[in-house]
């Protein structure tokens, strides 16, 4: 993770939710904090579509998700 980090942290921003896991996020906070968009969970754990579709602009470049989330221990929900 941390040479993908490297390599295109600055490429453009990075869009991240605050449900995924902390190691994941790291290197690019390491790299550049300021590169970095979180999109806050439902109260519920859920990550609506509407909030990632509302961060995706010209800028952004790399999302990074993976397959399970670490506060919610499931696979993603999308609603």
């Amino acid at each position: 993770m941390n040479i993908i980090a490297h390599t295109l942290s600055d490429k453009g921003s990075v869009i991240s939710n605050e449900l995924e896991f902390a190691n994941s996020n790291l290197p690019w906070l390491n790299k550049n904090r300021d590169n970095i968009r979180f999109i806050k969970a439902t109260d519920d754990n859920k990550i609506l579509i509407e909030d990632i579709a509302k961060m995706v602009d010209q800028s952004s470049k790399t999302k990074l998700w993976t397959q399970k989330f670490y506060r919610s221990k499931v696979s993603p929900i999308l609603k």
